[in-house]
Order: C-alpha cells, then sequence, then structure tokens
C-alpha cells in the first residue's frame, strides 16, 4: 500500500491495468511493477522473494498489490474514486476499501506521505539550482529550497 515509492514508480514493466490510455477516461498510472521494493522482499521463513510467491500463486502467500503513484495520505482511507480525478488514486477505490485488507492480514507494507510533502518539487528544485554540481548535499538544501 502507499505511493509511488512503493508502486515501483520508475522501475518499468508496469502492470498493464496500472499503466494505460494515459489521458483518457480510463487512464489509469498507478504504475504497479513486478521490480517494486515489496516484491522483492523475502520473508523470514520463506526461500522466495514475495514476488516470486505470489507469481506462483504459493498458498503461502495472499499478496495484494494497492499502491499507486501519485497517493495522498487522504487517499488512502475515504472517498468517491470516481470524483477524485487523476493522480494518486486513478479512479481506482481507496487502498484501504480495496479488499486488500481482512481479519487474516498479518502483514502490511506501506509508504505514504512523499506526495503530501511535494517530494517531487523538493528535488526537482535543487537540480534546477545546480545541474552540473555532482552530488548535492539535500540536507543542507531542503529547508531553504521549499518552492511555498
Amino acid at each position: 500500500m502507499g505511493d509511488s515509492y512503493t508502486s515501483g514508480e520508475g522501475a518499468g514493466s508496469y502492470s498493464p491495468e496500472s499503466d494505460r490510455d494515459h489521458g483518457g477516461s480510463d487512464w489509469n498510472a498507478c504504475r504497479r511493477s513486478p521490480n517494486a521494493w515489496p516484491r522483492k522482499v523475502t520473508l523470514p521463513g520463506q526461500t522466495k522473494s514475495i514476488g516470486a510467491l505470489a507469481d506462483s500463486f504459493d498458498p503461502a502467500l495472499g499478496f495484494q498489490f494497492t499502491a499507486c503513484s501519485g497517493a495522498k495520505t487522504w487517499q488512502m482511507t475515504q472517498g468517491n474514486p470516481s470524483a477524485w480525478g487523476l493522480d494518486g488514486n486513478f479512479h481506482e477505490k481507496t487502498q484501504i476499501d480495496s479488499g486488500a485488507l481482512s481479519e487474516d492480514t498479518t502483514l502490511v507494507m506501506l509508504t505514504i506521505g512523499g506526495n503530501d510533502a511535494r517530494f517531487d518539487n523538493k528535488i526537482q528544485l535543487p537540480l534546477a539550482l545546480q545541474p552540473h554540481s555532482g552530488l548535492l548535499d539535500l540536507g543542507q538544501c531542503l529547508p531553504a529550497c521549499h518552492p511555498e
């Protein structure tokens, strides 16, 4: 569950239902990738990654992948997916209401908040200010570079 960090934005090979019809009425850019970090994790007592177990429909694991690129904290919980429009849910149900969680759920992996904090703007601005400086010390730049 979560945002682009969990969905695998930038990792490529996105599932077709989560990367389709750019700009159209069925547009979905949640971009869930088989290369995303939650699928790479190997749980204690297992010899295969979560992704490998999920792909083989192993009964030891019921994996649900609801993360969506652009998701903000409020989009995790409540709302009408038809009315939300684009970034962060792309007309999907909220991640909490998706049916992925039940009384049998034993593990949830979640990243959320980067889009609330406008993380993308905080990274783009220092790069725009110092395009050829090599490594940036974002710890020094972020407080001073906030675009608000």
